[in-house]
């Protein structure tokens, strides 16, 4: 598992319950994937010398196309390191839709959705929201809050 270019090691105080994960498994030479929850919390984290808290052999994926897509999102077409998406059925007024891109290498995402009502061009779009997102946790994080 190549964590270079894929994985980053999370900061202690973003993970949740819920949070999703690979955890290096010592003993397999290898990772899992992992959902924290209130059962495995504290098996996650590790103390140093001086017994400050951090995360011990956790990996986070960064964010794929394939996890947008998962989440609904149609992959229209990459420019540069910005992966483009809509919603299936974007000129319908009376259906939830928009756009979100995605820069592979910044990891910033933006999302504009309709606002209902029409242009000359087509949709309303309003951005939602724009800013940093790194993994799939994020993701989820983000559509509760603007959905």
């Amino acid at each position: 598992m190549d964590s270079s270019n894929r994985f980053y090691i999370p900061k202690t105080e973003d993970i949740y319950i819920g949070y999703e994960a690979y955890m290096a498994i010592p003993h397999a030479n290898g990772f899992g994937r992992v959902t924290v929850s209130s059962e495995n919390i504290g098996d996650l984290f590790k103390r140093t010398p001086n017994n400050q808290l951090y995360v011990g052999r956790l990996f986070v994926e960064y964010l794929t196309k394939e996890q947008i897509e998962d989440a609904g999102w149609i992959f229209g077409h990459e420019f540069g390191d910005t992966l483009n998406f809509e919603t299936f059925d974007i000129w319908n007024n009376k259906v939830w839709g928009g756009f979100l891109s995605y820069n592979t290498k910044t990891k910033i995402l933006k999302i504009q959705l309709k606002t209902g009502k029409a242009t000359v061009d087509g949709p309303e779009l309003v951005t939602k929201f724009e800013g940093l997102c790194p993994s799939i946790n994020e993701f989820r994080k983000i559509f509760k809050l603007i959905k």
